[in-house]
């Protein structure tokens, strides 16, 4: 955990309450001391996302690029 916490720059103490928090809402499954996995439905979907290519993002939000000007 503390090195986790150390990669993400936060303290252990944050990843701890974290870590309970998504236990709490059945997002992960805690695994004995310290060992957590994902439910299979939450890497089934959590596999979906991932193959789904995200839409780019334009820098300015709000504004509309017409594509045959551009």
């Amino acid at each position: 955990m503390d090195r986790a916490a150390a990669q993400l720059g936060v303290s252990a103490h944050r990843v701890r309450r974290a870590l309970e928090e998504l236990a709490d809402a059945h997002l992960i499954q805690c695994e004995g001391p310290g060992g957590y996995r994902l439910p299979a439905l939450v890497r089934e979907y959590a596999a979906e996302l991932a193959a789904v290519p995200s839409a780019p993002t334009h820098p300015l939000p709000g504004w509309r690029v017409d594509p045959v000007a551009a």
